[in-house]
């Protein structure tokens, strides 16, 4: 973490010293860098063994799942009663209470 900040410390003084016309080259790079680095690592997990069965999981649904309704109603109704409240009210209550972390479990 120490590192990738100074390297962004480094690139910013390099623009600011370099002037306008150098950070319009850098703003290239980083705009297109991200989309490299995602394609690279979606090119590799792709490779790994299981990643098929992984995709297969992740696109095709298990309709078997869809039927049950009890359990996606109680999940729907322990979210909407219990959860959005505490966090609403977390917000004004004094932070010793620690509501906004009790909430989760």
């Amino acid at each position: 973490m120490a590192v990738s900040l100074l390297i962004a410390w480094v690139v910013v003084c390099l623009c600011i010293i370099r002037g306008v016309q150098s950070s319009g080259k850098v703003a290239y790079f980083t705009a297109i860098f991200p989309y490299v680095v995602l394609l690279v690592l979606i090119i590799y997990t792709a490779t790994l063994e299981g990643a098929v069965d992984g995709i297969k999981f992740y696109i095709i649904p298990r309709w078997e799942l869809v039927g049950n309704f009890k359990s996606a109603i109680y999940v729907s109704w322990w979210y909407l009663s219990i959860r959005i409240p505490s966090r609403v009210y977390s917000q004004f209550i004094a932070t010793c209470h620690r509501l906004h972390r009790s909430d989760r479990y």
